[in-house]
């Protein structure tokens, strides 16, 4: 007998230097066609008043550029993603073990430390 496997998972990634936390998630998700993958999203929040912050040029032009290219690397995470001013929003591929996806969650959360873990100052507007 197969396990049912289910994924909810929340972690949040805080840079006090760069003004910002990012909130990952990942969700188990039905979809139309009855086979099981997971939601994923990123979102980010000021570091001190945890109020949404939008991915435009307005609030962040670090933040909108990152999202660009992060939403396309995330395929090596086994994501297929896209952004938008609220965050960044995919689903993981179809087929992907639950060890699988927690190898990918980690190696996107790697990927977000190697790019803010350097900044010195706010890269709020």
């Amino acid at each position: 007998m197969t396990p049912i496997t289910e994924l909810d998972i929340t972690t949040k990634l805080t840079f006090s230097s760069a003004g910002v936390t990012f909130i990952l998630k990942c969700n188990s998700a039905k979809t139309g066609s009855g086979s099981k993958t997971a939601n994923f999203t990123v979102s980010a929040v000021n570091a001190v008043s945890l109020e949404a912050l939008k991915l435009n040029e307005d609030t962040s032009p670090q933040l909108v550029d990152w999202a660009k290219g992060y939403s396309r690397w995330l395929t090596r995470a086994n994501v297929i993603a896209d952004y938008n001013d609220d965050g960044i929003l995919g689903t993981v591929k179809e087929g992907i073990t639950i060890a699988e996806t927690l190898t990918g969650i980690q190696a996107a959360c790697d990927m977000i430390s190697q790019r803010f873990d350097h900044y010195e100052s706010s890269i709020l507007a």
